[in-house]
């Protein structure tokens, strides 16, 4: 909440054109219409000025709230509100009518403002985004490749644990080029490999159609234009986090933590000081329990869900691999909840304690410490085979070190020629 001004203006935002309204403490006030082009939005701007308003207030609506609120924020205080905690029932609606009850909100301070963080946070989000979606379009085009082999008969996947790997890669490049069985497994020298030649010789005695071996190539080729994006991501992400060194170095001596992950919950969460307890953070990644009081009876339920549901999404896949791990604190809460409450729910409440502990960690800049860990923890760089344990102790070193892990050159199979 906000205390009441002498003038305020709302705005109601829409992708080619935006309704505002500057109403003032007689109640008296003034709409009119612009274009969300640049031209229209300084001449916004000026006559905002001119009106002498405290402040603007519009709604997130998408993304077109961005350059609205890029041109004014100098100029003015500038909040962005959800439409949820500001949405108005009338009998009909309109634009004007919108404007209208937004800047009455405003002016009377009524209003929970959404929290805009600093144009060097916003590119960490974007960055990190980005890179979140091109991991799924790689999952995508991998699963399209498996589910060309499994309609062709080929069930390799319970066999071998990576078709993407090394002898993977040479199995499929075998099968686009219809190479006989021993011919294709006269090229895999893994050990464990080896030990499986009858179970991969009836996994791969389908037979692949010309338009399937067209459609495996088709998704090879997006899935190498992918990693080599992946990579461009990963880079770009550890240069823009040199100087967040210190708690990107926190974060990895969680368990259950890593790289990519560090990197996607700090940009998520920004400045960590804008939270006065565990329980405000909590709130913001929409981890809270639903509260419901009436009559002197309160019922908890589930998670409310109404915060950053990037940041939830991230937590949630690190609880899920901390409840597969071995030897720590985590592993021992969440076979402690399981009993109580089922798998499910013993996931989100780790995700909510390990942002709990994540709040504390980089509030008194201190590193993780678990007695139950017997072994260092280690780092894990994708796509590389070899993964060997970094230095903690010296983020700027372990920085230098992921950079130049990342720029080894694998080599890859040449799955595209077919004969």
């Amino acid at each position: 909440m906000f205390p009441r001004v002498d003038s305020a203006c709302g705005i109601d935002v829409h992708r080619s054109k935006l309704t505002a309204t500057i109403i003032d403490a007689s109640g008296s006030y003034e709409t009119k219409n612009y274009s969300t082009q640049l031209p229209d939005l300084i001449r916004l701007r000026d006559w905002i000025v001119e009106n002498n308003c405290s402040r603007v207030l519009m709604e997130a609506t998408g993304v077109y709230w961005v350059p609205v609120y890029t041109i004014l924020e100098p100029a003015v205080p500038t909040f962005v509100a959800n439409p949820y905690f500001i949405k108005y029932v009338p009998s009909s609606k309109t634009d004007t009518k919108d404007a209208v009850w937004i800047a009455e909100i405003c002016l009377d301070g009524h209003f929970k403002a959404s929290y805009i963080p600093d144009e060097r946070v916003r590119d960490y989000r974007d960055l990190c985004r980005s890179y979140k979606n091109l991991v799924k379009e790689r999952t995508r085009y991998r699963n399209r490749i498996h589910t060309i082999l499994s309609r062709a008969g080929i069930r390799i996947t319970p066999v071998i644990s990576d078709l993407f790997g090394k002898s993977g890669l040479i199995i499929l490049d075998g099968l686009l080029k219809r190479k006989t069985f021993d011919e294709i497994f006269a090229q895999l020298s893994h050990p464990s490999i080896v030990k499986k030649r009858e179970k991969i010789e009836a996994a791969i005695c389908g037979e692949l159609t010309e338009n399937d071996i067209f459609g495996i190539q088709s998704a090879h080729r997006m899935l190498q234009e992918i990693e080599k994006e992946i990579d461009i991501h990963l880079s770009r992400m550890v240069d823009l986090f040199e100087n967040d060194s210190e708690q990107i170095k926190i974060l990895l001596s969680v368990p259950g933590i890593q790289l990519q992950s560090a990197s996607m919950m700090l940009a998520e969460i920004g400045d960590v000081t804008r939270f006065p307890s565990a329980k405000q953070i909590v709130r913001y990644a929409g981890l809270d329990p639903r509260v419901s009081e009436s009559a002197g009876k309160t019922r908890m339920g589930s998670i409310s869900k109404q915060g950053n549901k990037h940041l939830r999404t991230y937590l949630v896949e690190c609880a899920s691999a901390l409840s597969r791990s071995k030897d720590n604190m985590f592993r021992q809460f969440y076979e402690r909840i399981k009993r109580k409450k089922g798998h499910k729910q013993a996931v989100v409440a780790v995700a909510r304690k390990l942002l709990t502990i994540i709040y504390h960690l980089l509030t008194n800049k201190e590193m993780y410490e678990d007695p139950l860990m017997t072994k260092p923890k280690q780092i894990k760089i994708p796509k590389l085979k070899t993964r060997q344990p970094i230095d903690l102790t010296n983020a700027s070193q372990m920085l230098r070190s992921v950079m130049a892990r990342i720029a080894v050159k694998t080599k890859t199979i040449d799955v595209y020629s077919h004969t």
